[in-house]
């Protein structure tokens, strides 16, 4: 009986598995790798593209603001001119208007304000008891000799609070509220009238 002896090493099996994974796997990775890559770029250019529109907004803020400021500086220089010049071309006498527009409040009547809106026109201010008093009132401003026209421009409520009183009545009214109006006026004074009264030129 022959003995046969292979001396000759044995060839190792190639694993196709692994080959196969490989092949599978490379291309999987290169992809992503490949898609991380363009995502991190285009968020970094993101970022940079806000970062630049936040840089651009702030200047442009700053502008504004000092556009804005260089407007409110202007107008104001100009409010004062006009100020100056109307002081130049009405030296009316503030007292005696005052007196005068005053004395023709009925008793219950109270004087809040006067402001010049112009050369020869003037807003006033005065608190009622009731709204019928503001109407005599305007009839007195325009029977006025210093007055040229008068006008009722607005009536407006206020709940004013009165102290505390011993009455049921009376602590009542004060928790409801005692009403009073305010009415705003605007006249037109008569330039000759006021300069025949003294009423005009410094003070």
């Amino acid at each position: 009986m022959a003995l046969e002896i292979n001396l000759l090493p044995e060839k190792k099996k190639k694993s196709y598995r692994t080959a196969l994974l490989i092949a599978v796997f490379v291309p999987i990775l290169s992809v992503l790798l490949i898609w991380l890559t363009f995502s991190y770029q285009g968020k970094k250019d993101e970022l940079l593209r806000i970062q630049q529109e936040t840089e651009q907004t702030a200047k442009q803020s700053e502008l504004l603001q000092g556009i804005k400021a260089e407007q409110i500086n202007s107008n104001a220089a100009a409010v004062l001119q006009n100020t100056v010049n109307w002081s130049i071309s009405y030296p009316a006498r503030v007292v005696p208007v005052l007196e005068e527009i005053s004395s023709l409040l009925p008793e219950t009547g109270y004087f809040q304000s006067l402001s010049y809106s112009g050369a020869q026109r003037a807003d006033i201010s005065v608190q009622f008891d009731n709204s019928r008093e503001a109407a005599f009132y305007l009839n007195r401003l325009k029977s006025s000799h210093i007055i040229l026209e008068a006008k009722l421009l607005s009536i407006t409520t206020q709940q004013l609070q009165t102290e505390e009183s011993g009455t049921e009545e009376e602590e009542t009214e004060r928790k409801e509220g005692i009403p009073r109006y305010i009415a705003a006026y605007q006249v037109v004074f008569n330039s000759e009238e006021l300069k025949a009264a003294g009423m005009e030129g410094s003070e």
